[in-house]
């Protein structure tokens, strides 16, 4: 999250710059510091993405630089409003990064390949060939069977190139006079997640011949750039969850006796015991299976007139007591009365917490993975550790970094899901 942070903080004063049209070399000099912060805070990070998508827009400057040297040096440099448009869809994104909201791959995919086209239509005053730029920068071990590469550059595709491979000569295409393209086994891709790299060489020629000097007449040199692709890991990373898990156990108690005396005559007299007010308070509540075999007695014969104590109703337990019966008798045509004890059977919930064992899944880039959390769980923690070892905590799908994966939380299964996802 830091590193998305900072690099959205790159990204937005990278923006600002293209509020009012960027019409002088200065103001492209701002923005190329601005990345290149960007870029250090995502090293520090070790957010390879972010630096990635930093060193793209980099690349692009010091290109337009390079090509525009005797124009900025008299003052004359402006952006082509092209350009100035690719930089808007950068601050669109900058924007919902500072609303909150997540930037994907797709996002990022969509950026680069809006800068390749743009690119490729920029008019450098330069007449030298330019190596500018290249997609993708970064490549997924899944996918299409063969992952295109793109090399875009002012009019390299007449400059006698090569693309130099890990096995020799690589063949390529010219869709354009200012780009080349080639193809990557997705295999071969795969195989490369270990050294976390593809590499490879594109030379192309400069001419350096000039018309009023026939010593330079048919001298040219040869430039060498690196195409240097990073491969994400085959396991895009690890979630761990720390459940809590509750357990409920019981307290038990028995106070008395619970001393009452009644008159009646002839008849059951029902008597409501309850709980004691200040036990109930303290979450106290009738223990009934304890009630059934609880003592309770006639107070030694406390009684006349052929009176009894019954006993207690189990069909009235409840949480706060019960009703216990007398047997009036009689003394002639008066009230008889009885005298009865009865001990009460308490009990309370005592609640624990505590640390149930870590679950841990490695992701995949194709399949769901589901986790389940044990049946009372009471909270839990749940952090992905990224393909570059990052830590993330994660409770949605917004803080997954880049929008790898949706998370689908039912009850207690948690499901990590792939989003879709191409090369960038």
């Amino acid at each position: 999250m830091r590193a998305k942070i900072l690099f959205a903080s790159g990204l937005l004063v990278f923006a600002s710059a293209y509020d009012i049209r960027a019409d002088t070399p200065l103001d492209i000099l701002g923005v190329e510091k601005s990345l290149k912060d960007a870029k250090n805070n995502a090293v520090a990070a070790g957010d390879e993405i972010a630096q990635r998508f930093a060193e793209q827009a980099l690349k692009v400057i010091s290109a337009w630089k390079e090509a525009n040297g005797s124009l900025i040096k008299d003052g004359k440099a402006a952006v082509d409003d092209t350009l100035a448009q690719v930089f808007q869809e950068f601050e669109n994104t900058a924007t919902r990064i500072e609303k909150g909201e997540a930037v994907t791959f797709v996002d990022l995919q969509s950026a680069t390949a809006s800068l390749a086209r743009a690119l490729e239509k920029i008019p450098f005053s330069s007449r030298e060939p330019q190596f500018t730029f290249y997609r993708p920068s970064v490549a997924l071990p899944v996918g299409t069977d063969t992952l295109v590469v793109q090399v875009i550059g002012s009019g390299i595709a007449k400059a006698n190139p090569k693309v130099i491979g890990p096995n020799g000569s690589v063949e390529f295409q010219k869709p354009s006079d200012n780009s080349i393209t080639f193809l990557v086994a997705r295999a071969e891709v795969a195989k490369q997640a270990d050294t976390k790299a593809l590499k490879y060489k594109v030379t192309y020629d400069i001419d350096r011949s000039r018309w009023n000097n026939p010593v330079s007449w048919f001298r040219s040199e040869s430039a060498e750039r690196d195409v240097v692709i990073a491969v994400l890991p085959t396991i895009p990373g690890t979630v761990n969850i720390d459940p809590i898990v509750k357990e409920v156990t019981w307290e038990t108690d028995t106070y008395g006796p619970e001393y009452f005396k009644e008159r009646g005559k002839d008849k059951p007299f029902p008597k409501r015991v309850n709980i004691k007010k200040e036990l109930q308070e303290a979450g106290w509540i009738l223990d009934k299976d304890a009630q059934k075999t609880a003592k309770w007695d006639d107070n030694g014969g406390d009684g006349n007139g052929g009176s009894s104590c019954t006993g207690p109703d189990r069909e009235t337990f409840d949480d706060k007591g019960f009703v216990f019966y007398i047997q009036h008798g009689s003394r002639g045509n008066s009230d008889a009365y009885q005298g009865c004890r009865t001990w009460v059977a308490i009990k309370r919930p005592v609640v624990s917490k505590s640390n149930a064992p870590r679950i841990s899944k490695d992701l995949d880039w194709l399949k769901d993975t589901d986790l389940d959390l044990p049946p009372a769980t009471d909270s839990y923690k749940m952090l992905m550790t990224t393909y570059d070892k990052r830590e993330v905590s994660i409770a949605n799908k917004n803080q997954v970094p880049y929008g790898l994966f949706d998370v689908m939380i039912e009850g207690n299964a948690i499901k990590f899901r792939p989003r879709p996802m191409r090369d960038f």
